[in-house]
């Protein structure tokens, strides 16, 4: 391999690591509202226990429903996080 396209993939792979620990809670999780996992976990708060208040909370409601378990997901965590806090 040529020292350049090593540099380079070395380069990359720096690239790659470093943005995917600081872009990891940017996931889409719901296409139809296009809501980020970030989103949805800022509008968690200790009143919020399913995924439905939280849609209602960001003035959304569920659409094809496929987000669901996840966004409960994200819901019991968060719930479980304020309880810590």
């Amino acid at each position: 391999m040529c020292p350049i396209n090593a540099l380079a993939n070395h380069s990359q792979l720096l690239h790659d690591a470093n943005h995917s620990q600081s872009h990891w809670n940017t996931m889409i999780v719901c296409n139809c509202n296009c809501l980020k996992e970030r989103d949805l976990e800022d509008a968690c708060r200790p009143d919020i226990c399913s995924a439905e208040k939280l849609y209602e909370t960001l003035g959304c409601r569920f659409k094809c429903g496929r987000c669901i378990p996840y966004v409960q997901e994200i819901v019991m965590e968060q719930a479980v996080s304020l309880q810590m806090a």
